[in-house]
């Protein structure tokens, strides 16, 4: 096609005579679209210049399909509320099923349903650039489309999926395919149901999962599907947010979160708990100490450096401080324990006895210390204890027994009648006299 002929075309389906109610803006913005302008990378068709592309030309769709299939800079498809139907679907992704350039591609609040999904694969399907697919309140998007998406998005590398406002019962799917890069999921106002509960659990229990944000917002959901997502990110270290409002879960469910955040059972449990988990919207009327705690331990999660500080942060706050533990136990059904050293190292005592009192204050540490006295005797290794004092006993014995025989020859000395030096005068005077008799025979020889 030369170029005299392509801007024909282009005049027809969006020229100002033909179409003079389509804006200028949108007539530039498709314009710079077809003669692959490096500055523009996002295109956003208003309604109303939808409306009037569709009533003046249908084939401006087609057209528009074959502009970015041959462009190279465009990021951003967004033809969002503007009535799309699945002739335009047909029509659109007829020659951009090529496109090698587009990033986000926004559907949303449009009418096309299974057979506007299907004119999209081929284009999903070998796709190598896309990572944002919206089709928020597309409400003839079911069960049925869901499935063929997701296959078409089996190994893809598609980062944020949304799905919410559809009208889809069944996300199992999710389970046979693979989505390896999947980072955002929403399915709020999709009714999944406890099923669907069970294959989020798979999805985020799923070694190497890349989920960080989930929205099950009224989705279906009851305190058992929640008590099924809360236990299956015990060990899960991506997910950052989950809303779930608009359910039917009561405390049972709440409490499934703050045990999941917040474990007070055991020191080491606490320790261990879920750190990742930063932002989550549950219920809006259940008890409110119940709401509280999980917000506290959400901005621990939020405010902490590493899992390790997160840790021995919620310890500190929540296990080392009595009236918070007691509060604690008492919102997640267990008895308080009277020693919270039962389960920590004796070398560790020294350690946790130390951040008592530095975090909580000396009167603390003594209510700590005088319930579990009884208990911290059993930490100490007596044998060893014993055997240390005797042998303390014994080198005291030993230096008590040199000084009483000192003492004893003191007062032998004493009893001949002569003080030390005299007896010592004595002595030398002797000698001395010995010395003399010996040089007399050396003269006579």
């Amino acid at each position: 096609m030369d170029v005299d002929e392509e801007e024909e075309q282009f005049n027809q389906a969006f020229g100002e005579v033909p179409n003079p109610n389509i804006s200028r803006r949108c007539r530039d913005g498709i314009r710079m679209i077809k003669d692959n302008d490096e500055d523009f990378n996002l295109f956003n068709l208003e309604p109303y210049n939808a409306d009037r592309l569709t009533n003046q030309q249908p084939r401006a769709w087609e057209l528009l399909g074959r502009y970015i299939a041959n462009n190279t800079n465009l990021r951003m498809l967004d033809i969002g509320t503007c009535g799309v139907t699945d002739e335009m679907m047909a029509l659109l992704f007829k020659e951009l099923v090529r496109s090698v350039s587009l990033h986000q591609l926004h559907l949303n609040h449009n009418d096309f349903g299974i057979v506007g999904i299907r004119c999209m694969l081929p284009f999903l399907e070998s796709s190598s650039t896309l990572h944002t697919l919206n089709l928020t309140s597309c409400r003839n998007v079911d069960t049925d489309c869901f499935e063929v998406l997701i296959s078409a998005l089996d190994g893809k590398p598609i980062k944020e999926l949304y799905l919410n406002g559809c009208d889809i019962f069944n996300i199992s799917s999710l389970n046979t395919y693979n989505l390896p890069n999947l980072q955002r999921l929403n399915l709020r106002c999709n009714n999944i149901g406890i099923e669907g509960c069970i294959t989020i659990s798979n999805l985020l229990q799923k070694e190497g999962s890349t989920l960080t944000h989930l929205n099950l917002t009224n989705t279906g959901i009851d305190d058992d599907g929640a008590e099924i997502i809360a236990s299956s990110l015990k060990q899960n270290t991506k997910l950052k947010e989950l809303e779930m409002i608009e359910n039917s879960i009561t405390n049972r469910g709440c409490l499934a979160f703050f045990k999941l955040l917040n474990d007070v059972s055991s020191i080491d449990n606490t320790y261990n708990s879920n750190h990742t988990l930063k932002t989550i919207n549950i219920a809006e009327y259940v008890t409110s100490d119940l709401l509280d705690s999980i917000s506290e331990a959400c901005i621990e999660n939020r405010t902490g450096s590493s899992p390790n500080s997160i840790g021995r942060s919620k310890v500190i706050k929540t296990q080392l401080k009595g009236q918070n533990r007691e509060k604690y136990c008492k919102l997640q059904g267990i008895q308080c324990p009277s020693n919270i050293f039962a389960d920590i190292e004796p070398n560790l005592l020294p350690n946790i006895l130390a951040l008592i009192g530095e975090s909580h204050g000396q009167t603390e540490l003594y209510t700590a210390l005088v319930p579990t006295a009884p208990d911290l005797l059993s930490y100490i290794d007596r044998k060893a204890l014993l055997t240390n004092a005797l042998s303390k006993i014994d080198i005291e014995y030993e230096m008590i027994k040199a000084k009483r025989i000192d003492l004893k020859k003191r007062l032998a000395l004493l009893d001949v009648g002569d003080s030390k030096p005299q007896a010592v005068a004595e002595a030398e005077d002797k000698e001395v006299a010995l010395s003399g008799k010996k040089r007399g025979r050396k003269q006579e020889t």
